[in-house]
């Protein structure tokens, strides 16, 4: 195993300087068979041995190897408990804050968690903002604030030890299946460098067939379906610290691996993740139009499944899109054909961090409004200014805590994938399922 000393030096509001220092342990292990379970544990030359604990390896893209299998999403999680270091913080500090209408002892985040193991998928993903060690807006310089608070926005509030706690929170998860990260604009911590990702790079291995310089951009495949990971700070124009970093290589890519990813008959879905989003109406995220010029063509080009998005702290969908506007009504209980209809834009933001809400109001299964327009939402400009449009995408918004399970069922002529949205409580709210044919 390769061990890697994370040394974390931050000056504090208070006086004097935090210093961190962390290990994390990373152990490659290659050459599994497909989709099947491995034991394993982990001990220490101190004499410390875990429990065994069983991983499962990841299922053939062979389409004659394929069964059914599932995976879970959300995005901006946090943690749910004052981080134990360093010592004397107030309590609430450095975790998530409450949303209108939660109790003052809500565990929102180990809800959501605990509905994912439930849900037992094959892997899970996460569309940025991780643990919210940066409870700023993410990128600026970093300090200590004891109650987690940066009072001026010329300082970002970091707390390294945040991130012990989050691990421990998504282990009974976590140990078991692959979670797969994206970054977000508070995972941008700068006091590590390298645009803000020194850090994640200690603490996580992400795929690295992804463009140079971006290590939060990659793909990979499980059965029919392939999935990206896109790194939306760089063409973010609502938060701006990374803005444009890799030179124009993460979309050079994006392009290469859609269109072949699009050309494998192998693969029939294709689905994107990233943090801010191309089309939100969130109050306070909303959509970006950074990340809507960026892409949002592109995977019309190559007619993307879905696109799972973090950022705005709730739950949206839209109906199927082509060129920006919608191409059909697509309510609770749907069949979308992606390939000819377009893609489908999903908000999943409520992960546990304070929920957000929505000027147009609620709607999704059993509180439908009769019209799901939505006369005045954001839209970021190029000047990092908000502009306005009106929306007629928009097809269901919850604003609550929740995650999505997606159940996918590869085939001999046509697969279906189930994207079913449920609550912190277990409650499903909006499902629609989407039919490929497959490509020989």
């Amino acid at each position: 195993a390769e061990v890697r000393n994370l040394v974390t030096q931050l000056p504090r509001t208070d006086g004097g300087v935090l210093s961190a220092e962390q290990f994390y342990v990373h152990a490659p292990v290659d050459g599994l068979p497909g989709r099947l379970p491995h034991f394993y544990r982990w001990r220490t030359a101190d004499g410390y041995s875990s429990d065994v604990v069983s991983a499962n390896t990841a299922m053939p893209s062979s389409r004659a190897a394929l069964l059914p299998f599932r995976f879970t999403m959300m995005g901006d999680q946090g943690v749910d408990d004052t981080p134990a270091l360093p010592a004397g913080m107030p309590a609430g500090a450095y975790r998530n804050k409450y949303g209108e209408g939660d109790a003052p002892s809500s565990r929102n985040a180990e809800n959501i968690q605990r509905q994912i193991v439930a849900s037992n998928p094959e892997f899970h993903i996460l569309a940025g903002d991780i643990c919210y060690a940066d409870t700023s807006h993410g990128g600026g310089p970093d300090w200590f604030v004891p109650n987690g608070k940066a009072d001026t926005g010329a300082i970002d509030a970091y707390n390294p030890f945040v991130w012990d706690t989050y691990l421990q929170a998504i282990e009974s998860s976590a140990g078991h299946v692959p979670w797969m990260f994206a970054t977000g604009n508070h995972d941008m911590e700068a006091v590590y460098g390298t645009h803000g990702y020194g850090g994640l790079m200690a603490r996580m291995d992400f795929p690295d067939n992804g463009p140079a310089g971006c290590p939060s951009v990659y793909s990979f495949t499980y059965g029919n379906v392939a999935v990206l990971s896109l790194d939306a700070n760089e063409v973010s124009w609502q938060v701006r610290a990374n803005l444009g970093y890799s030179g124009g290589a993460q979309n050079s890519w994006v392009e290469s691996t859609l269109a072949g990813y699009r050309a494998n008959p192998s693969i029939d879905f294709i689905v994107c993740f990233f943090h801010e989003c191309a089309y939100a109406t969130g109050i306070g995220g909303a959509s970006d139009g950074g990340v809507r010029g960026a892409w949002a063509d592109l995977f019309d080009k190559y007619r993307v499944d879905l696109v799972l998005q973090g950022h705005n702290h709730n739950f949206e969908r839209t109906d199927p899109m082509r060129g920006g506007q919608p191409t059909k009504a697509a309510p609770d209980n749907s069949i979308v054909y992606p390939d000819t209809d377009g893609t489908v834009y999903y908000v999943v933001g409520g992960g546990g961090a304070a929920h957000g809400t929505f000027a147009a109001g609620d709607t999704y299964r059993g509180n439908e409004q009769p019209d799901t327009f939505v006369p005045e939402s954001i839209l970021w400009g190029s000047d990092g200014k908000e502009g306005k449009e009106a929306v007629a995408w928009s097809r269901v918004r919850f604003s609550r805590y929740s995650f999505i399970r997606v159940d996918v069922r590869p085939g001999v002529f046509s697969s279906e994938m189930d994207v079913v949205a449920v609550d912190e409580h277990g409650r499903e709210f909006d499902t629609v399922t989407y039919r490929r044919l497959v490509s020989r």
